[in-house]
């Protein structure tokens, strides 16, 4: 397949380059400083690659191919050098086009975005100008950009570079957009929740990620298996244990010794590592909670044979055929890999808010100066609101559920209620309830509106 991604030069290939460590604040810091900084060189070439996602390592970090689902011809090969700092000009433009709500304030600028402005600052607008050109063509039919955004990456792929100043508006905005697009995310919600930067220092399969993962494993699929078929349904979620897991695994990692035992040769299992609970341990953990916690598909079949068919089931024949059909999933989520996990426009939005949760509990970041609240603090402040609030709707006050005041103007009016009401009815009420588990039945802070208006059409 011919692919088309930036690629980094490798110091083999940049001849007369200096050594990396005299360029390192290109990458890590925005501004450089030093005179007679060299010019940015560029080279475009043709290559046919048949893997399906290509990565290159280069001098300033991992590029990936983020059109590597789209047949497209031509690499962009950058000699990277460093070119000067990124004008406030710049800054306003990037914080703008990032969707910030106050982007003339550039005194506490996100580490995400310093990444992507160190990137953009040594692509030509040329180079620019081709990204915009393959984002315009790749999501001519995304649902979940919206028409503004689609517009400006037309717009801004039309123009000529050859024509432009480079520090004019529209060349900002050109390197701008097409740095988010290819540096990081095209869309607002996956730009909040992930960062485009990746910590390889940071642990991941730890001892401790396993055991935490596996102990609420077993209690989550046992206790959700056993009242699966009760008439008052209880689980345990995944967004309950990724909560419990936080200080499971802080606690760990502060309280437990550093032991560890051989299982072979030059192999050893620590108990515990000297580094805090990690961000990655904690979604590591909630990912194989979440694979385990659900039910398996067969477990409805089993007990009809047996309540109504009065059919004999031997543990074999349950055991094997729930392991065959679970593998059958398995077997179809990674072939389908290629469509609905690779390319970038197959967003999952419920997993975001997964890891948007994630992400809260583990920033401490502040305002300059220590003002305003922590991602965490907040985060805690409404779980705890949430906690006393909840009890007016559910127990005290129930009303509050399922608030149909319209219906009070005139109760034996059956059009109304048919109109307005919530119990039977359509539900067309401006205040529906006060209960935040009737508000997001539907999960509708999460779930897209063309998915929802999709599903009702189905239905």
């Amino acid at each position: 397949m011919l692919n088309k991604f930036w690629h980094t030069k490798g110091p083999s290939v940049q001849e007369g380059e200096e050594k990396e460590e005299e360029y390192q604040d290109v990458f890590e810091g925005v501004e450089m400083n030093g005179e007679n900084k060299p010019e940015v060189k560029h080279e475009v070439r043709e290559t046919n690659s048949s893997i399906e996602s290509e990565k290159v390592d280069g001098d300033f970090g991992n590029t990936t191919n983020y059109y590597s689902d789209k047949p497209e011809i031509g690499v962009v090969e950058t000699i990277i050098s460093p070119s000067g700092k990124v004008s406030d000009e710049q800054w306003t433009v990037l914080l703008k086009k990032a969707g910030f709500d106050n982007p003339d304030n550039i005194t506490d600028i996100p580490a995400d975005l310093k990444y992507v402005a160190s990137q953009i600052v040594n692509m030509s607008l040329e180079e620019a100008a081709e990204v915009l050109k393959l984002g315009a063509e790749y999501h001519a039919d995304d649902p979940n950009l919206s028409s503004d955004e689609y517009n400006d990456f037309v717009k801004l792929s039309e123009l000529n570079p050859a024509t432009l100043h480079p520090f004019e508006e529209d060349a900002l905005e050109l390197k701008a957009v097409a740095g988010l697009l290819h540096f990081h995310s095209p869309y607002k919600a996956v730009r909040a929740c992930v960062s485009p930067q990746d910590d390889y220092e940071s642990p991941v399969e730890t001892f401790r990620s396993y055991f935490l993962a596996l102990v609420w494993a077993v209690i989550g699929s046992g206790f959700n298996e056993f009242f699966a078929h009760r008439l008052m349904v209880i689980t345990i979620s995944s967004s309950m244990v990724q909560l419990l897991l936080f200080p499971m695994g802080s606690l760990w990692a502060k309280i437990m010794p550093y032991w560890s035992f051989p299982i072979w040769k030059g192999k050893r299992i620590h108990l515990n590592i000297p580094q805090p609970w990690s961000q990655k341990e904690q979604m590591f953990s909630t990912v194989l909670f979440s694979i385990a916690v659900s039910s398996f598909y067969m477990d409805s079949v089993i007990l009809t044979l047996k309540m109504f068919y009065k059919e004999k089931v031997s543990f074999g024949y349950q055991f094997f055929t729930s392991i065959a059909v679970q593998f059958l999933g398995f077997g179809f989520a990674g072939s389908l890999r290629r469509f609905v996990i690779y390319p970038s426009h197959a967003i999952w939005p419920s997993q975001l808010q997964t890891m948007a949760l994630n992400k809260a509990l583990f920033s401490k970041k502040t305002e300059k100066g220590g003002r305003g609240l922590t991602s965490q603090t907040f985060f805690y402040i409404c779980v705890a609101f949430t906690f006393f609030y909840e009890w007016l709707p559910t127990y005290l006050f129930q009303i509050l559920s399922t608030f149909n005041w319209m219906t009070w103007i005139k109760p034996d009016n059956f059009n109304l209620a048919m109109v307005t009401g919530s119990m039977g009815g359509v539900g067309i009420n401006p205040i529906a309830s006060f209960d935040w588990n009737v508000i997001n039945y539907y999960s509708a802070l999460v779930t897209p509106l063309f998915h929802m208006l999709i599903k009702w059409q189905v239905v």
